[in-house]
Parts: structure tokens; sequence; C-alpha cells
């Protein structure tokens, strides 16, 4: 975030016309008293997403039904897996301490194995039994000046997870990750992907690895008087290709961004951030989000190279979590992803993803679209398309065809009815014909982010009706407060899970995860 310094220098500057808020009651945490216990709460509840696994486990998961032939390697997912301590809640499902998990899956064999990354955050206030510090939804104990200039955030490691040349990390927004053992889960410490230490290097928890050259393409967000973004490329091999920083011409948050063959593009939604009642420890960070529709989108191309002036468009106004994918073709380029008219599931007043941490169900009145820009480079013009209209998140695209050209996209989704944080079922979309393809798990069932996984050794070509392979996908059983991991063909979604590994305990709502092949 942003150093003492630099605050004093933009706080002097400001002084004479800001005013500060008062401070923002859904900043504090919440009490943990009146929460249900796990078995307590009734079928088709989603409380159980929200509830900490406290546990960390290493055991043979039972395997039902039977695991292809070829479906050998580690599944990663990353999550926040803690969330109270002596009797203090966090504000958001989306705040929590990172807790990474890994299937080993080999010869017919499921090792399931979870953990608590061992950041400064969580080694301190595990050592005091309460909370210390504040996450992005939360602030921390203390008031005010516990929270001034933003020293209350800490880094939490519970967003996504990446294995690079045998090394697996675990990231955050805007931060260094830290990595950890690939096998055993330990935490091998902060790390800065091999550069110099620099405090002042940003890491969003979103990375792109192009399919054809092996780039790993990183950005990140540094909050000053304006928004500085950095850009990280690193070789396959891993050694620096270049980084570089951008001024963002709009005061926003985002959280993904599209990488092409020679493009990154930054999706700027109008998600305005009020810094300074952040800054100042008034309120947390995402209670400083404030939506402002009227303004719309702003689309900025960037060259992967650093080279040459930066094109800036302007389109129709869409929140976006997540990319799919984007890719050049005929002089235009394809970027999809999942948008929202309204991010109300996440900013406002009483947003699903705050209710559900005090077991209340508040169903937002939006839904998350199949959306598709097509950008015309030489005309400077923009058009984006809805193609979708039901309820989606978690949109993932084959790894093989990363920042190429993709037929399919893969998808979390609801039941048509706009509920932008719950989903049941796994869909899977043509984008050449529209056709679609989808696996219901069930009422009381709420299933995550889909993982592709690639056959070994088959050679993709984007323009077929082929792509063989698995979609994993982590599923909450409401009935019976357990979870189970779904193994799904993905060409053949509507036929069901081919096995399903399951889990003694439930797990939290995760977010991210990784697939790691053994080929």
């Amino acid at each position: 975030m942003i150093t003492r310094h630099q605050m004093l220098k933009l706080s002097g500057g400001a002084a004479g016309t800001l005013i500060l808020p008062a401070c923002s009651a859904n900043s504090l945490p919440l009490t943990a008293s009146g929460i249900r216990e796990l078995t307590q709460q009734p079928p088709g509840s989603p409380l159980g997403l929200a509830t900490s696994l406290k546990q960390e486990y290493t055991y043979q998961a039972v395997v039902e039904g039977k695991i292809p032939q070829e479906l050998r390697g580690t599944l990663y997912r990353n999550g926040p897996g803690l969330f109270e301590r002596n009797g203090v809640r966090k504000r958001s499902l989306l705040d929590g301490d990172g807790m990474v998990q890994a299937y080993h899956i080999r010869n017919d064999n499921v090792e399931y194995r979870n953990r608590f990354t061992r950041t400064a955050k969580f080694i301190e206030e595990e050592a005091s039994g309460e909370f210390r510090y504040g996450g992005w939804t939360t602030q921390a104990p203390g008031g005010v000046f516990s929270n001034l200039f933003a020293s209350g955030i800490k880094n939490q490691a519970g967003v996504s997870a990446v294995r690079k040349n045998n090394r697996l990390y675990a990231f955050d927004e805007s931060i260094q990750p830290y990595e950890l053992h690939p096998e055993t889960l330990e935490t091998v410490g902060l790390s800065h992907l091999g550069l110099p230490e620099d405090p002042a290097v940003y890491y969003a928890a979103h990375s792109k690895t192009d399919s054809k050259n092996g780039d790993w393409c990183h950005f990140g967000l540094q909050y000053g008087r304006n928004i500085d973004i950095y850009f990280t490329v690193f070789h396959a091999s891993g050694k620096l290709k270049k980084k570089w920083i951008f001024e963002s011409p709009r005061y926003v948050y985002l959280h993904d961004y599209f990488v092409t063959e020679n493009y990154f593009i930054l999706n700027l939604h109008p998600a305005k951030v009020n810094i300074f009642g952040f800054l100042f420890g008034l309120r947390s960070l995402t209670d400083s989000f404030e939506w402002q529709p009227e303004k719309g989108n702003m689309l900025v191309l960037l060259k992967r190279d650093g080279s040459g002036d930066p094109l800036i468009l302007e389109t129709e106004t869409a929140w976006m979590w997540h990319s799919l994918n984007a890719y050049e073709k005929n002089g235009e380029i394809i970027a999809d992803f999942v948008g929202y008219e309204n991010p109300d599931h996440f900013i406002g007043d009483d947003p699903t993803f705050s209710a559900i941490m005090s077991g209340r169900s508040v169903v937002s009145k939006y839904n998350g679209e199949i959306r598709r820009y097509r950008i015309d480079i030489k005309n400077k013009r923009i058009q984006q398309t809805v193609l979708d209209q039901g309820s989606h998140e978690f949109p993932i695209v084959n790894p093989q065809h990363t920042c190429h050209t993709h037929r399919y996209g893969y998808f979390a989704a609801g039941h048509g009815k706009a509920d932008a944080s719950l989903f049941s079922q796994i869909k899977r979309l043509d984008f050449q014909s529209g056709k679609t393809a989808v696996y219901n798990f069930g009422e009381g069932y709420f299933c995550g982010e889909p993982v592709f996984a690639p056959k070994p050794d088959f050679r993709y070509n984007p323009e077929s009706a082929e792509e063989p392979g698995w979609i994993l996908t982590q599923v909450y059983d409401s009935h019976t407060h357990k979870n189970f991991l779904a193994v799904l063909d993905a060409e053949h979604l509507a036929d069901g899970p081919l096995a399903l590994i399951h889990h003694t305990h439930h797990l939290p709502f995760g977010l991210h995860g990784w697939w790691s092949g053994i080929s």
C-alpha cells in the first residue's frame, strides 16, 4: 500500500479541502455470537461457506466412482479459511486468513492436505489468540489510530495459488506472495519472485501465463495521490523479462485484467475508491468503494513490451471480477469476461458477501453475465455484447489457450435467479455455436470455481470442436455439512461427475485454484 512518508505528503496537499466522513459502522468487525454451529445449520443454508476450518488435515480421501487414468497431478486451492478469533468475526466472505489445499492425485489414490499460510499476520495473531490486524474488508481493532495510513492491513495470502518452476505461491491483493512447499504446503516465507527485495513492487492475485511462449505476466496496484499500476513479466524460466509502472487515468479498484499476445488491457470499471477515509483510518478499503455507473467503463490498451502510447476507449458500465481470456484476430481483440450491471453483491449498504457472515440471506439483484468486448484497434472502436444473461462467476479457459484463441469457456453458474455469490451448476459455453452444456448439483449444493485439467499430450486446436480434459470443482453439501471434489468430463458435463473425492469435514468458501499435471 502507501508508505507513511508518502501519506504525509499527500495529506498535507489535501488538508485544505478534505472533509472527513464519520467512521463507518460497517467497517467494524462482527461479533461471532449468534452464529449457528455447523451441525445446527438447516439444509440449504450456505452459512457453512462462511464457517472457519480451524484444523489442518492430511489424509487419504475416499473416492466414489473412477478417477480417469490420465488425470494425474495436483490440484491446489486457495481462499480464506479462518474468519474469527476470540469472539470477533470478519465482515465479508472474502476476508480471512489464507488456507491452501492440495489434492495429490496419483494411482487412484488422493492425498488431501490443507495448511494455513504462515504469514507474519497469522503467526502473531495465532500466538495472541486474537485479531490484531485488519483485512481489505475489515478494519483492525483499536479504532482510527490502529488503521491510520492503511497500517492495519496485512498480507493474508488468501486469494490464488500458482505453481511455477516447481515453486508454489500463495497470492493476496497487490502485495508480494508467500512461497510454500509444493508437496507439504509448509510455508517457506515471503517471496519476491527472484527479484531484489523491494517492498514497492506490487502483484495482484491474478496473473496470466502465455500458453505459447510461457511468459508469466503480472499487474499490481499502489494507491497514493494517483494509482500506479505495476507491470512485471517473467520468462518461462523465471528470469525477469520486463517491468514498468503506468499511472492509471482513473482512481478505481480492479481485481483482474486481460492479456493477449501483444497487449495488456485494463478494464477500469467505475468503482471509485474514496481513499482518504481509508487512509485516515475511518473505514475499510471496500467500504471506501463507490459505484458510479453513469461514468461507464474505460479500457486501457498497453503494449506488452512497454512501447508506445496507451489506447484508451470508453464503453458501457460493467463491473468485472474476472476475465475469461482475450486474443487477437483479424485486426481485432476479442476479450471475454463476466460482467455485472451493478456489483450489489459486494458494494452497497448490505451486500450478499457481508450478509452471509451473520447468517442472513440477501439475494443480489444483478447477475454476473457472460460478456464480450470486440475491440477494433485501427479504428479505435469497441463493442460490448451480452452473450448469456444468466448468473455466472469464476470464468476459466483451458490453460492451453491463455492469451490466444479459445472456443470454450467454463463457469460456475446459478439457477437463473440473481445470486452473484452462490452457485450450484457448472456450465460450458461454446463461443462459436452459442450452445451450452450444464451440470446441476442440486438444491443445497454450492460449487466453486471450475479448474480445467488438460489431457496429457493432446494437441489442442482452438478451432476444433474437440476439447478433452476434466473439470475439477469443490462442492459444499449443506445436507451433510461436508464437501467433496467433483471430477467431470469437460466434453460431457451434463452426464455428471466421473468421480467424487469425499472429505470428512466441510470447507469454507474457496476462491482460486491451479492444476499441476504430471506429464
